[in-house]
């Protein structure tokens, strides 16, 4: 009996068992600069706590967008809850374990793909998207000066400085660029994981903005537009600063956008090698023993047809 068939249906070899790993082979290089990178995000998350620190200087004292649309009225009558302090606990725990739940698994590929140095450098690349990010929404909410509508559905409180920064939501925004992000640079390092991270952590990032909504911190276009900066950040940066080396796109160590990216580029195709081109092959002669004689043939008879004679006419 052959060994294919005495093996059973739960009978692994050791060649066929195949680890559970995050990344396939090593990463990819990307182009990184340690000391401008470290610069970007040291400055961005410096220049964001001085606003927070300077926010009773830098907030508006009188709203600039004080009113709203009958969309963002009729949304905050649906989504806001009951008890709005659980919902704003709910968003802080999410604007903080989104983005260590994205670092984190950032950080386990690349270690099982690159090591520890390429850890600290992916993190390094998302860390820097999501300091941009909430450098310019500390920006905006001065910028803007909307009120928030948990204050605007009681215009007889007293309002604070933090009453007018509702545009746009500081807990959507970072989210989605740590999600984007970590997203990102997984893929851009070829990591077989980056679905499941960009996933997952966006699954989260929605969750805090609507919390945020519910929990009537902000307006439904607040949320909105902290997305889509987020966003923009995190798939943004990465592929701009950061790119995968020798892909092409008019520079040493640009990425390549095709909007249909043809089957056989010009780049692609093999170049014939200088020089006199080599003999064509040919297969090596047969060798016959030396009494070997071709058969005779001889001539082929002639056709004939029913009732004529061989070599003329019938009657």
């Amino acid at each position: 009996m052959s060994s294919s068939s005495s093996r059973t249906p739960c009978s692994w070899s050791r060649d066929e068992a195949r680890p559970l790993t995050l990344a396939d082979g090593p990463p990819l290089d990307l182009r990184l600069d340690l000391s401008e990178t470290a610069g970007i995000t040291g400055a961005a998350l410096a220049a964001s706590l001085a606003t927070v620190l300077l926010k009773d200087q830098l907030a508006p004292h009188t709203c600039r967008i004080c009113g709203t649309d009958g969309l963002d009225i009729s949304l905050r009558r649906v989504l806001v809850w009951k008890d709005t302090a659980a919902a704003s606990h709910v968003s802080d725990a999410l604007e903080v374990g989104v983005p260590v739940l994205a670092a984190g698994a950032l950080a386990l590929s690349a270690w099982q793909g690159g090591g520890a140095r390429t850890a600290g450098e992916d993190l390094l690349m998302a860390t820097e998207a999501v300091s941009v990010a909430l450098l310019a929404t500390q920006v905006a909410k001065y910028a803007f000066g909307r009120v928030r509508p948990d204050a605007w559905a009681n215009p007889s409180a007293t309002r604070t400085p933090d009453s007018l920064t509702s545009m746009w939501s500081g807990h959507t925004s970072a989210a989605f660029a740590a999600a984007a992000a970590a997203g990102t640079v997984a893929r851009l390092r070829g990591y077989r994981s980056w679905p499941w991270i960009l996933g997952v952590a966006l699954a989260g990032a929605t969750v805090c903005g609507w919390m945020r909504i519910a929990a009537d911190r902000h307006w439904a276009t607040d949320v909105v537009a902290g997305a889509a900066i987020g966003s923009i950040a995190g798939l943004g940066l990465p592929v701009w600063l950061h790119g995968r080396t020798g892909a092409g796109g008019g520079q040493p160590g640009g990425v390549r956008l095709q909007a249909f990216p043809s089957a056989s580029p010009a780049s692609s195709r093999p170049r014939r090698p200088s020089g006199p081109r080599p003999a064509a092959w040919r297969p090596p002669a047969r060798r016959l023993p030396a009494d070997h004689r071709p058969p005779r043939r001889g001539p082929s008879p002639r056709p004939t047809r029913h009732g004529a004679r061989r070599g003329g006419r019938g009657r």
